[in-house]
C-alpha cells in the first residue's frame, strides 16, 4: 500500500509524519513525504525533504515528492497521476499551508481526495488501547475501509472496533447493523453502540466527540458517502479539530 504524508517541516507536520511512519513500518508499506514549495526554494527544500525521509525509523520504506505552485492545485494533479491508499496530514500549526489546511480547506481535502484521509491536529496516532471507534451515521457500507483495516490498522496493533451511531430517527440503526456484519468478518473484537435519543444532543459532530471522549479509543473512523459531507462545514471542522486531539480517519 502507498501512504502519502503532507509535510511542511513544522512541528505539527512531524506528528503526521510520525503517525504515517508508524503505520508504514507496521504493515511494511511505502511512505511518500509530500511537500509544495516556491520555484526558488527547490534545491533547498529537496535536500531537506530527502534528509527527513531518509531519517525516519529503521524499517520504514520512505521516498519524497516535491511540487511547486498552489498547494491544492498541485496536490490535485499529483493524486491524478499517482494513486494512493491513504492520505495523512495535520490541521494545526502549519506554516506555508496554514491557510489551506485549517478549517474549511481541510474539509475540502477530505472531500476531494480519492483515498481515505487520516487527519491529526495536536496528537500523533499511536496504539495505546488498540481501540477504534467507527461512526456510521452517514453510511453503513464500510467495505471501502476493509483494505486499510486488514493491511494497515490491524498489523499496527488495533484489535477492537466499536461501531457507533447516533439515533437521529434516520438510518443510524440499520447502518450500525450493516457495518457490524462487515467487521465481524475480520480479526477484530466488535461492539456496537447506538446513542439513544434521550441523551441531550450536541449536534452530530458534538455527539460523536462526546462518545469518543468517554472511551479509551486511539482512532475515530467516520464513514461519509461520496459527495455527502455534512452541509454545515463548521460542524465537520469541529470533528476534525476535536479538543481531545483524537485522530480522525475519513473514508
Amino acid at each position: 500500500m502507498r501512504l502519502v504524508c503532507l509535510y511542511d517541516f513544522s512541528s505539527t507536520a512531524d506528528l503526521a509524519l510520525e503517525s504515517a511512519a508508524f503505520l508504514a513500518q507496521a504493515g511494511k508499506h511505502e511512505l511518500v513525504v509530500y511537500h509544495v514549495c516556491e520555484e526558488g526554494e527547490l534545491n533547498e527544500k529537496k535536500s531537506a525533504l530527502k534528509q527527513r525521509a531518509d531519517g525516519l525509523k529503521p524499517g520504514v520504506h520512505a521516498t519524497y515528492y516535491l511540487d511547486t505552485g498552489n498547494f491544492l492545485e498541485a496536490f490535485a494533479e499529483y493524486v491524478r497521476r499517482w494513486p494512493l491508499d491513504m492520505l495523512v496530514f495535520c490541521t494545526r500549526g502549519l506554516q506555508g499551508w496554514k491557510q489551506h489546511l485549517l478549517g474549511a480547506q481541510s474539509v475540502h481535502l477530505c472531500e476531494t481526495c480519492p483515498a481515505p484521509a487520516l487527519v491529526l491536529n495536536h496528537r500523533a496516532l499511536q496504539k495505546s488501547s488498540g481501540e477504534i471507534i467507527c461512526n456510521v451515521n452517514y453510511d453503513g457500507n464500510i467495505t471501502a475501509i476493509e483494505p486499510l483495516l486488514r493491511d494497515v490498522l490491524i498489523p499496527a496493533g488495533f484489535y477492537r472496533c466499536v461501531v457507533h451511531a447516533v439515533d437521529d430517527g434516520g438510518e443510524g440503526l440499520s447502518n450500525l447493523r450493516q457495518a457490524e456484519e462487515i467487521l465481524k468478518q475480520m480479526p477484530l473484537e466488535v461492539a456496537v453502540h447506538l446513542e439513544p435519543k434521550t441523551v441531550p444532543s450536541l449536534g452530530l459532530a458534538g455527539d460523536i466527540i462526546r462518545f469518543a471522549a468517554e472511551r479509551p479509543a486511539d482512532l475515530l473512523l467516520c464513514r461519509i458517502k461520496q459527495g455527502q459531507l455534512p452541509t454545515r462545514h463548521s460542524d465537520w471542522e469541529r470533528l476534525l479539530n476535536n479538543e481531545e486531539g483524537l485522530p480522525v480517519l475519513v473514508f
